[in-house]
C-alpha cells in the first residue's frame, strides 16, 4: 500500500509538473513572435510569399489548439495571389499522441480561396508545390535516401516511424470557398463559389456522415449550375468507400436547355491502386438512369449506362430542325446558263458557315455500353438504340449502333476522329418508311416510299460547308409505293405535248402540292468532293417508266439531273389518257437549280426527230398494210418496203 501510496503522488507530482509547464508555455510563449520565421522558411522552401495579417493562438493543454487568421500565399513569382484564408482552426488532443494515435478534434477553415491557372502547354501555377511533394517522396522511398535507416536512423526508429497512426477526426468545416479556374488547356475558365463542407466524426472502420454543396458558373464552356452531395465515408485498409451517395446537379448551360441529374448509389476507391468503381441508379430530368463506371489507372473509362428516354436535341445549342415544307418555286435557267452559275457560285446554305466542333472525341479513353429506350437526336426519333461506345483519345466509335425507328430497323457504325476533323458514317436502314426519316434529318419533304436506304460516307472539316464539300463514299435506295414531290412527270407531259410540232423547249415550276407515284424506285450514288453522281435510275409506275443521269451537289447545294421519262403502252386508263402522241416515245425532263426546288424542263426538242420518225412509220405501214407486205420493224426497214415496192411496179 505503501508502495501505491508513493507512485500516486509521483503521478500527481508529473501531472501537477505537467500543467504547470504548459501554463508557463501558454503565458510566456509568443506564437506571433514567429511570423516572420515561417514568412522566411516559407520563401525559401518555395519561393512564394507568406503573409499573416492577423494573430496567431496556440494552446497546449489538455489540447494542441492552433488558430490563425488572414493567411495569403503568392504564386512562385512573390506577386501574382495564390491562395488565402480568412481563418482557420485546428486542434488535436494531446494525450491520445501518447498512445501513438492521432485524435483531431475539430478542423475549421473558414473562406479559403485558391486560383488555379495552367497555360496551352500543360504549366500550371501548382506545379512547384507539387513537383516538391514528389521529390519527397522519391526521397524517402529511396535506398540510402534520407527516409532510410541507413541515414542516422536506427532499425526500432524506422519501424516505429512506419507504424500508422489511428486515424480520429472528431470534424471537418469548410465555409464559404472559392475556386476560380483559368485552364487554356483544358479549356475551362470560371469559378466555384459557395463550397461548403460538413464532414462528422471521421474513425477507421467507421461510416462518418457529409455533406457538400457549392455553386459554380463556367465561362468557359458557358455554365452554370449547382451542386449538393451526401452520404457516408467509410476509410480502411486502404480503401475508401461512400455509402448511400445522394447526388443532386442542376445546370443552366447558356444555349440550351437545363438538365437535372439525381442519384443515389455507392462509390469505392482503392487509395493504393488508385481504382475507383460506382454503381447508381436515379433520375434524368425526367428519365429513369441506372449504370455503373469503373476506373483504373492506365485502363480507359469503363461505363454502361441505361435510360428510359434522351433528347439530345434539347441539350444542344442550334438552329431548329423542325420540318420545313417545300416552297413554289419559279422558274429559272437550267444550270449550265449565267443564272445556274450566279446562283450556284453562292455555295451552300446560310448554315455552311457554322464551325463543327468534334474535340469531344479526344477525351479521356473509354469503353462504355448504352442503352436508350427513346432517343432524339440530330431530328432523329428512334427506339431501342444500343450503341458501344469505344475512345482511345484521339478518335471516338460507336459500333455497333443499332436501333428502331420510322417502321423499320438502323443498323450501322459511327467514327469521329478529332485530330483530322473526319468522320466516317456507315449505316443501313432497313424497311423504313423514308419521308418522316427526311423531315426530321434534314427538314425538307421531297420524297415518300417504304424501302432500303445504306449509306458510307467520309468526309472532314472544320464547318459544316467543308464537311459537305469534302464528302464522299456511296449510297443505295430502294423503295416501294411511294412518290417524289414537287412536280408530276405525267402531268408535265400531259401539258406540253402540243409543244412537240413546234420543237421548243418548256420549263415549268417545282409546286409542293405535286408529286410523281411509284411503285417502285432504285438507285445508287457515286458521291466524291461531295457530288453526287447517278447514272442507273430505274422508277415504276402504272403511267411511266423514267430512267435517269445526272448529279446533286451537296457542296453549292444545286442539282442538275435529267430524267428519260417513258409513256407505257397500255397507258389509257390508268391516268394517261390524252397521251396517246407520246406512248413509245423518252421524253427528256432536266431538273437544275437549288436542290430543294430545282425547276423541272421538258426537252420537246430532242424528242421531235423520235415522233417524226415514228410518224413516218405508221403512214407507211397504212400504205403497206392494204397490200401484204410484212410488218416493218423500223422506218428504215418500212421505207425500202415502200420503195422495192415502187421499182417493182416501173419494171412491169
Amino acid at each position: 500500500m505503501k508502495a501505491l501510496r508513493i507512485g500516486l503522488l509521483a503521478l500527481l507530482a508529473l501531472v501537477l509538473l505537467a500543467i504547470g509547464a504548459a501554463v508557463f508555455l501558454i503565458a510566456t510563449v509568443d506564437a506571433n513572435r514567429h511570423k516572420d520565421t515561417l514568412v522566411q522558411l516559407v520563401r525559401e522552401q518555395s519561393g512564394r510569399e507568406l503573409a499573416i495579417g492577423g494573430d496567431i493562438g496556440l494552446s497546449l493543454f489538455p489540447r494542441l489548439a492552433l488558430t490563425a487568421a488572414e493567411l495569403r500565399l503568392s504564386e512562385p513569382d512573390g506577386k501574382t495571389p495564390f491562395a488565402a484564408i480568412d481563418e482557420v482552426e485546428l486542434a488535436v488532443q494531446v494525450m491520445p499522441l501518447l498512445r501513438g494515435a492521432v485524435q483531431v478534434e475539430r478542423v475549421r477553415v473558414i473562406r479559403p480561396q485558391l486560383v488555379y491557372r495552367r497555360d496551352a502547354q500543360g504549366r500550371s501555377n501548382v506545379d512547384d508545390l507539387l513537383g516538391a511533394a514528389t521529390a519527397g517522396s522519391a526521397e524517402e522511398r529511396a535506398p540510402g535516401g534520407g527516409g532510410s535507416p541507413g541515414q542516422g536512423r536506427t532499425d526500432d526508429a524506422a519501424r516505429g516511424a512506419g507504424r500508422a497512426f489511428a486515424l480520429d477526426i472528431d470534424g471537418v468545416e469548410l465555409v464559404d470557398a472559392r475556386v476560380a479556374v483559368d485552364d487554356a488547356k483544358g479549356g475551362f475558365r470560371g469559378e466555384v463559389g459557395g463550397l461548403s463542407l460538413e464532414l462528422g466524426r471521421l474513425v477507421s472502420g467507421t461510416s462518418a456522415p457529409f455533406a457538400l454543396a457549392a455553386d459554380f458558373a463556367f465561362e468557359q464552356p458557358a455554365l452554370r449550375g449547382r451542386l449538393e452531395a451526401g452520404g457516408g465515408i467509410l476509410i480502411e485498409a486502404q480503401r475508401l468507400a461512400i455509402r448511400g451517395l445522394a447526388l443532386d446537379l442542376a445546370l443552366t448551360p447558356a444555349q440550351a436547355a437545363p438538365l437535372r441529374l439525381s442519384l443515389a448509389g455507392d462509390l469505392e476507391h482503392a487509395l493504393d491502386a488508385g481504382d475507383t468503381r460506382a454503381q447508381f441508379k436515379g433520375k434524368f430530368d425526367d428519365s429513369a438512369l441506372e449504370g455503373s463506371v469503373e476506373t483504373a489507372q492506365g485502363a480507359p473509362l469503363k461505363f454502361a449506362l441505361k435510360l428510359d428516354r434522351l433528347d439530345v436535341d434539347r441539350y444542344t445549342a442550334g438552329p431548329s430542325t423542325a420540318p420545313q415544307p417545300v416552297k413554289d418555286a419559279p422558274s429559272s435557267p437550267p444550270a449550265g446558263d449565267e443564272g445556274g452559275k450566279a446562283a450556284g457560285s453562292k455555295g451552300g446554305g446560310r448554315g455552311d458557315a457554322q464551325p463543327v466542333d468534334l474535340s469531344f472525341a479526344a477525351g479521356a479513353p473509354l469503353d462504355g455500353r448504352l442503352e436508350v429506350g427513346e432517343l432524339r437526336a440530330a431530328g432523329l426519333t428512334l427506339g431501342e438504340v444500343s450503341a458501344r461506345l469505344l475512345g482511345d483519345g484521339r478518335s471516338l466509335s460507336v459500333a455497333p449502333l443499332a436501333a428502331r425507328g420510322y417502321g423499320g430497323t438502323m443498323n450501322g457504325e459511327l467514327r469521329i476522329d478529332a485530330a483530322s476533323q473526319r468522320v466516317r458514317v456507315q449505316q443501313t436502314f432497313a424497311d423504313i418508311q423514308v419521308g418522316p426519316l427526311l423531315r426530321d434529318l434534314s427538314g425538307k419533304d421531297t420524297l415518300e416510299g417504304r424501302g432500303r436506304l445504306a449509306l458510307d460516307l467520309d468526309t472532314r472539316g472544320r464547318t459544316v460547308g467543308e464537311l459537305k464539300r469534302a464528302l464522299a463514299g456511296k449510297a443505295e435506295l430502294a423503295l416501294r409505293d411511294g412518290a417524289i414531290k414537287g412536280f408530276n412527270v405525267g402531268q408535265i407531259l400531259r401539258d406540253g405535248q402540243a409543244l412537240l410540232s413546234g420543237q421548243r423547249d418548256q420549263s415549268y415550276q417545282f409546286r409542293r402540292t405535286e408529286q410523281t407515284d411509284f411503285s417502285a424506285l432504285d438507285a445508287s450514288f457515286r458521291i466524291a468532293g461531295g457530288v453526287a453522281r447517278n447514272d442507273d435510275l430505274a422508277l415504276l409506275s402504272p403511267l411511266l417508266r423514267v430512267g435517269g443521269a445526272g448529279l446533286i451537289d451537296i457542296g453549292s447545294n444545286r442539282i442538275d439531273y435529267t430524267l428519260r421519262a417513258s409513256v407505257v403502252a397500255t397507258a389509257e386508263g390508268q391516268g394517261g389518257a390524252g397521251l396517246e402522241k407520246l406512248r413509245g416515245l423518252t421524253v427528256p425532263v432536266r431538273l437544275s437549280g437549288p436542290r430543294e426546288a430545282p425547276a423541272p424542263q421538258v426537252l420537246w426538242s430532242a424528242v421531235v426527230g423520235d415522233a417524226a420518225r415514228r410518224a413516218l412509220s405508221e403512214r407507211l405501214q397504212d400504205k403497206l398494210g392494204g397490200e401484204g407486205g410484212s410488218e416493218a420493224a423500223t422506218p428504215e426497214e418500212a421505207l425500202k418496203e415502200e420503195l422495192g415496192r415502187r421499182l417493182r411496179g416501173l419494171l412491169r
